[in-house]
C-alpha cells in the first residue's frame, strides 16, 4: 500500500496554510460547540489480518481481549508519528498557528500512549509496533515530511 497520494495531499494543504475543521462540533461537556478549526490530518493504516482478528474479537464479544489488542498502541503510535512530523515541517515554513496546535495535539496524543502502555505487556507493545505497515509508514513520513528538505517537498 503506498501512502504517497494521501501525504502529499496533506503536505500541499500544510503549505498552503490549511487544516482540517470539524463544522459541526460539540465537547462532550458541552462548553465548546461550533466550527474547530486546526484539526490535524492523519492516515491510519491497519493491516487486513489484524482487522480480521480485532473484527472477530468484536463480534465474539470478547471485549477485555480487544481492549487489550496490540493495534491500539500501533494506531496512537502512526498518530503520533505524523504530528510530530507535520509539526516539525510547518515550523520550517514559519506557519507557527499551525505548529501550536499540531504540538498540542501530539500532547494529548502522548498523554494517551502513556496511559494505553501502561496497561499492556511490553511484548503487545512490541507486537504493535513491528508491524510492517507501521514500518512502511514511518519512512514514508520521513520522506514527505522532512524538515531539511521543505523547499523541495513543499512542491
Amino acid at each position: 500500500m503506498s501512502f504517497d497520494k494521501k501525504f502529499r495531499k496533506i503536505r500541499r494543504q500544510l503549505v498552503e496554510g490549511k487544516m482540517g475543521s470539524v463544522k459541526y462540533f460539540r465537547s462532550l461537556d458541552g462548553e465548546i460547540e461550533g466550527r474547530l478549526n486546526y484539526v490535524p490530518r492523519v492516515v491510519l493504516s491497519i493491516d487486513r489480518n489484524k482487522v480480521i482478528e480485532i473484527a472477530k474479537l468484536w463480534v465474539e464479544g470478547r471485549q477485555q481481549e480487544l481492549a487489550k489488542h496490540s493495534v491500539q498502541v500501533t494506531l496512537m503510535q502512526e498518530v503520533y508519528i505524523q504530528l510530530d512530523a507535520q509539526q516539525k515541517f510547518v515550523e520550517v515554513l514559519g506557519q507557527h498557528q499551525m505548529s501550536r496546535a499540531l504540538y498540542k495535539q501530539m500532547k494529548v496524543i502522548q498523554r494517551i500512549i502513556d496511559v494505553k502502555e501502561q496497561g499492556f505487556a511490553q511484548e503487545t507493545i512490541q507486537d504493535g509496533l513491528s508491524d510492517n505497515r507501521y514500518s512502511l509508514m514511518k519512512e514514508t513520513i520521513k520522506h514527505f515530511f522532512n524538515p531539511h528538505r521543505v523547499t523541495q517537498l513543499a512542491k
